[in-house]
């Protein structure tokens, strides 16, 4: 009478105990007499480029898990900046909540303080926003602001922010970038974007300023705009023919 193992097993000692099998690196570990069976002691050894997926696995997971921020996925990198009015007299300062975001309107704060020439400054009015410096346009008073926004992704719709009118920080009047342009064929989208972002999409060719109590600027579509900063009022618009 023969007597067969099953299939697949190997005693140890025998051809192979002593050496990983090809392509899986499994290794069996002689144990002392009497021990535990070898096949119990099998040691798996992960080849160089598996080692390194697995590497790559575990930086991912950890990123997605713990919330660190992805470069790629956070086109926008925000930074603090500040400006003076008045011969000096007065001080505005923004600072954004992140250092980077990928959508607007950016989470974080803008602060207008009197500077003293004796003590400390006196806060005069906040905002509960940060925009970016080229974003922002102040009256030389340090009373009325405007804000231009960062529009949206793939379409002109009434939730993007067009233009933002404020007065000590309280918002005057808001414009959509919907209620400025009014041929959307003129505006480029971006498509190809991170995860989660949205692309802010040029709306204004150009922005004059504030000069007077007036606002004026040029959209895409070859619109010019002119608004009472005093009231975020529309008061006149005429396109190129």
């Amino acid at each position: 009478m023969t007597l067969r193992g099953r299939p697949g097993r190997r005693r140890a000692g025998g051809r192979g105990a002593d050496r990983g099998r090809a392509g899986s690196h499994d290794t069996y570990v002689e144990p002392a007499a009497g021990g535990t069976r070898p096949s119990a002691l099998r040691i798996r050894r992960l080849q160089p480029e598996r080692r390194g997926l697995f590497g790559l696995g575990l930086c991912v997971m950890f990123s997605v898990v713990c919330g660190v921020p992805s470069a790629r996925a956070s086109p926008f990198a925000l930074q603090g900046w500040e400006t003076s009015l008045r011969g000096g007299t007065l001080k505005f300062t923004m600072k954004p909540k992140r250092k980077r975001a990928c959508k607007g309107p950016f989470a974080g704060r803008g602060d207008m303080t009197r500077v003293r020439s004796k003590g400390e400054p006196k806060a005069t009015w906040t905002t509960a926003w940060f925009a970016q410096r080229e974003k922002v346009y102040l009256h030389p008073r340090g009373v009325y602001l405007v804000r231009v926004g960062e529009g949206g992704h793939l379409t002109l719709d009434d939730s993007h922010d067009g233009l933002l009118f404020y007065k000590n920080g309280k918002l005057l009047k808001r414009y959509s970038t919907k209620d400025l342009i009014e041929d959307p064929s003129k505006v480029r989208f971006r498509k190809a974007l991170p995860k989660g972002c949205v692309s802010s999409y040029r709306f204004l060719s150009e922005a004059e300023g504030i000069k007077g109590h007036q606002f004026r600027a040029l959209t895409v579509d070859g619109a010019r705009l002119t608004f009472d900063i005093r009231t975020g009022k529309l008061t006149h618009r005429s396109s190129k023919k």
